[in-house]
């Protein structure tokens, strides 16, 4: 199962965060909730500052992102984005139920963290899909730690990192609750993920897959320094491996790999 947010200390300390405060705010998004939607949520929990903010979503009707959502996580602290509510009470998410997040823009999520302290960034029980002429689904730079639990990122187009772009060697890419990197395009590196500068990709419970690049790394383009941990549950690490060795024309970049 995935981790949500009653796992988050056994989460952050596997990625090297430190622990969520005590208290969190909860902003309601969907019909008939506090706010329309998931961008006017992100903007009052950058409003509070840097709390914890749990945003909290409701699985019908569908969301739509039709301008780029950034956020300084320096600014706003740990912010999570849980689909699957069945109303704006529910006290928790309905199991197996996501919300269908569609992006008609050119990226959904741009995250930053210029800060000397890890934050984190939670999708779950989301489906982030890119519609025709979209672009990428998530871009993260600086010291993040980003889960994506219960999650599918599919058919996000960008020259480098279709579905998600990490930049840096302090980004953690933490995958888990059988969610899903798929169907991603990358003009040139990463149809699935694309690393510049080192980073990790924590491989718990899920698969990078489908994704292709016209010049390599159709799963997972590593210009060098990334870190691939495949097996943190004894799961397959040939998930991703498989995903290395076949891009779409050439071959996929090396990485290095290494047993949890």
């Amino acid at each position: 199962g995935g981790s949500g947010w009653a796992g988050w200390a056994g989460i952050l300390a596997l990625g090297g965060a430190a622990g969520s405060p005590a208290t969190a705010a909860e902003l309601r998004v969907g019909s008939g909730c506090v706010y329309a939607t998931i961008a006017d949520a992100v903007a009052q929990a950058v409003a509070n500052g840097t709390a914890s903010d749990l945003i909290l979503v409701k699985a019908s009707p569908a969301q739509t992102i039709a301008a780029p959502i950034n956020i300084d996580l320096n600014v706003a602290g740990t912010v999570e984005i849980v689909g699957g509510f069945g109303t704006c009470t529910d006290p928790l998410p309905i199991a197996g139920l996501r919300t269908t997040v569609s992006l008609n823009s050119p990226s959904a999520f741009t995250i930053q963290n210029a800060g000397a302290s890890t934050r984190t960034f939670t999708l779950q029980q989301v489906a982030l899909i890119a519609g025709v002429g979209s672009g990428r689904l998530v871009d993260v730079s600086g010291r993040v730690f980003v889960n994506v639990d219960d999650v599918l990122l599919s058919a996000g187009k960008a020259n480098d990192g279709g579905n998600v772009r990490m930049a840096g060697p302090n980004v953690t890419l933490f995958i888990t609750g059988g969610a899903t990197i798929y169907s991603g395009d990358a003009t040139n590196n990463g149809g699935g993920v694309h690393c510049s500068g080192g980073g990790s990709v924590l491989l718990d419970d899920g698969g990078i897959s489908d994704n292709d690049a016209d010049v390599a790394g159709g799963g997972i383009a590593d210009p060098g320094g990334l870190d691939v941990v495949a097996d943190l549950a004894q799961h397959a690490p040939q998930r991703i491996a498989a995903e290395h060795r076949v891009s779409r024309r050439r071959t996929a970049a090396t990485y290095n790999a290494r047993r949890s």
